[in-house]
């Protein structure tokens, strides 16, 4: 990027998160961005910049990772919310035109338990990598039940404008 005049900033979450800051060894297949920072501000991965996915295009068919391996999968989490104090939390890595901030230990362990409550993820083993303390898992609890009740609440109003509910979203609690 660096080379074509571009500079990025992304923030980073999951296992290659994890890889980086050492709290895991395996590799992991894919980079995770739950947000760009622009202006110093979080914002929104989707879409992520054109030329940054051009970028990661190329880099993926050289070292054979494929279109996706840079991806904004983890939007949502963005949209429904990141942990309070999330950015600052943050560790940055530099490399030319990207800056990686990755998510603190705090954050993973908050993003982590969130994913483990899904039956079909098997998060548990990185949250457990971590070794959180009782203390630091109850501290996430709070931020996971409510992401968890605010992620439903999004999927309780859709399911009910798809059956013919006006205004779902302002008559639902």
């Amino acid at each position: 990027m660096a080379e074509r005049g571009f500079a990025f900033e992304i923030a980073i979450i999951g296992g290659s998160d994890m890889l980086l800051q050492g709290f895991i060894k395996r590799p992991t297949k894919d980079v995770d961005v739950v947000a760009v920072v622009i202006d110093g501000d979080l914002r929104s991965p989707k879409p992520l910049p054109a030329e940054l996915v051009t970028a990661a295009r190329d880099v993926g068919r050289a070292y054979g990772l494929g279109d996706g391996w840079l991806n904004a999968g983890p939007s949502d989490l963005f949209d429904f919310g990141l942990p309070d104090g999330f950015f600052g939390r943050c560790e940055t890595h530099t490399y030319r035109g990207l800056t990686v901030h990755a998510a603190g230990r705090y954050d993973l362990i908050a993003l982590k338990l969130f994913a483990s409550t899904d039956v079909l993820r098997m998060d548990i083993d990185d949250l457990r990598a971590m070794s959180p303390t009782p203390d630091e898992l109850l501290e996430v609890a709070v931020w996971v039940l409510a992401h968890k009740l605010r992620r439903f609440r999004f999927d309780v109003v859709f399911l009910l404008e798809q059956l013919g509910v006006d205004d779902a979203e302002h008559r639902v609690p």
